[in-house]
């Protein structure tokens, strides 16, 4: 049975699923797409747009990976105070 969302174990979890994505962002084909691009493909104001737009891209997909990893961490510490306010069984 999966742990509560809100338990020291369910944000742990949760931490772990954002990580994942984060390396699936990591990995994605569109981070490097613009190398595949540009002056070397074709000259012009429209490659270079299309350059332009691939980096911002990239740059957004670089973003939220570093975005999942900022609020995954902040779960694993929500989950160790948690864990620090349960008391111990003796």
């Amino acid at each position: 049975m999966p742990a509560a969302p809100d338990t020291p174990d369910g944000l742990r979890s949760r931490a772990a699923a954002l990580r994942k994505v984060a390396l699936v962002l990591d990995a994605a084909r569109i981070r490097s797409l613009y190398q595949r691009s540009g002056v070397d493909v074709w000259v012009g104001p429209t490659p270079s747009r299309c350059l332009d737009e691939m980096l911002t891209h990239r740059n957004s997909v670089a973003r939220a990976a570093d975005d999942l990893r900022r609020v995954a961490k902040r779960l694993d510490e929500q989950a160790n105070q948690a864990s620090a306010a349960i008391p111990k069984a003796i």
